[in-house]
């Protein structure tokens, strides 16, 4: 195989295929229940959120040393430091199981990253947490990942009682 981009995404599916089976046998003959032990872990080194497209990209790490970018997609923002792991029964992100999953997952290479990096404008990316988000093109994130955005609290009860007053005005 002359790409070697293509040869180290072959070898990670092939880590990925060789835990999990482990994993499974492991559990199927010891009678065990383990939760995490024989699957594939990846520590977040760095996160970039899209904005465009409410997902996270994750620069991660292997306990092998081997790097990679993990696209997430989910109701949980993934963040620095935090622990990935796949389990058969979902993700778990600090030993808590979470609702998010890895939408797609690359090699690592420092011009891929900086490309996420430039790419996607939330002031968040840029560590600017002092100042409150003044993106003008739609969000995808229901709520901001950096908390940088001010929301006015809603409910279907407040909608409904506002509604009502219109109508009898």
């Amino acid at each position: 195989m002359n790409n070697p981009v293509a040869a180290s995404t072959l070898i990670f599916h092939h880590e990925i295929t060789y835990k999990l089976e482990h994993a499974r046998w492991n559990a199927e003959h010891d009678g065990a229940n383990t939760f995490k032990e024989g699957f594939m872990e990846w520590k977040i080194v760095e996160t970039v959120a899209s904005p465009e497209t409410g997902t996270i990209f994750g620069k991660v790490e292997t306990s092998y040393g081997l790097n990679y970018i993990l696209w997430f997609k989910g109701d949980y923002y993934v963040r620095t430091g935090e622990v990935v792991t796949m389990t058969e029964k979902g993700i778990l992100i600090d030993n808590r199981r979470r609702r998010v999953w890895v939408a797609h997952a690359m090699p690592y290479s420092s011009v891929r990253w900086l490309g996420f990096r430039m790419k996607n404008e939330c002031p968040g990316n840029r560590r600017e947490t002092r100042q409150r988000c003044d993106h003008t093109l739609p969000c995808q994130f229901k709520l901001c990942p950096f908390g940088l955005k001010n929301y006015s609290p809603e409910s279907y009860y407040t909608v409904e009682i506002n509604n009502s007053e219109r109508k009898a005005l």
